[in-house]
């Protein structure tokens, strides 16, 4: 370090030694007002709850060319679902269900989990009440099993299980039947081209068709949760401490322009020994 730049540097500790107080004071000031507006701002809660799209057990054999899992409502649509609810509800207007928000609630989002496609997180903040959260949770919910859209294309999937099992239903009477006749007619004789075992065997294939339709039958369901709606303990905004630091800290880097300023001696040093490229940040470092 040349002389020059430590008597600069000695000059500029006196000088905020001497002028403390404007350090002290604008940190001090800075710090204060950040924390009276974290004081005095609603407190924001979020409620949070991880839900399962519409799906059956059959729909997660079938997957996209990507070989992800397709589920009966994806995340886009249920995000756009949610979305005009939203509007509907920030308009003063109910839905088709009826169902209406407190107005506590702010702010509603669905986001992707990734590594999934059947899965989504719902994220709900909330002013001054926390459990109104979970009720907004629960509201949201029932409106999306209640949404005509998605009520048209549950029933229509619910149809297609609930035929599809009668079909198999019938082709196994028929069967059974076919072979019981067939068996009678028999009685001890040979029928050239009819194999007891291999119709036995298509007779129990269809019983696994079939009793495999009716687990997808079970499993069907629309919109429901993975884990239960919760709500964080303590508010996630305003974060207090990190906003009062981050004013703490631009108080004292005003402050230190501030006592530049004060001595314009001590300021055109600076800036000089900057131009001439004596300063270790001086423009000749950055060629």
């Amino acid at each position: 370090m040349l002389p020059d730049q430590k008597s600069t540097l000695a000059d500029l500790k006196q000088l905020i030694i001497k002028r403390g107080y404007i350090v002290i004071g604008t940190t001090i000031l800075f710090s204060a007002a950040a924390l009276v507006v974290g004081l005095v701002s609603p407190k924001v809660y979020q409620a949070e709850a991880i839900v399962t799209l519409p799906e059956t057990s059959k729909n997660r054999i079938n997957t996209d060319s990507k070989g992800n899992v397709k589920a009966l409502i994806n995340v886009l649509e249920t995000k756009n679902l949610v979305g005009l609810y939203w509007k509907q509800r920030k308009d003063g207007a109910g839905d088709s269900t009826g169902s209406s928000l407190s107005p506590y609630v702010k702010s509603l989002i669905i986001e992707e989990i990734r590594g999934s496609t059947v899965q989504f997180r719902m994220l709900v903040y909330v002013e001054k009440i926390p459990d109104s959260g979970l009720t907004a949770i629960e509201t949201v919910m029932n409106h999306l099993r209640n949404n005509e859209y998605v009520r048209l294309k549950y029933e229509s999937e619910r149809v297609n299980l609930m035929t599809a099992l009668n079909g198999l239903q019938r082709s196994i009477d028929s069967s059974i039947a076919i072979r019981e006749k067939v068996l009678r007619q028999l009685q001890g004789k040979t029928i050239i081209g009819f194999n007891p075992v291999e119709m036995e065997s298509k007779l129990s294939d269809l019983r696994l068709k079939y009793y495999e339709m009716q687990i997808d039958l079970a499993l069907f369901h629309s919109f429901e949760y993975v884990t239960p709606p919760y709500v964080t303990g303590k508010p996630v905004k305003p974060r207090i401490l990190f906003n009062t630091s981050i004013a703490g800290m631009a108080g004292l880097f005003l402050s230190f322009m501030l006592v530049l300023l004060a001595d314009p001696h001590l300021r055109n040093e600076l800036y000089q020994q900057f131009v001439d490229g004596s300063s270790p940040m001086s423009v000749g470092d950055f060629r």
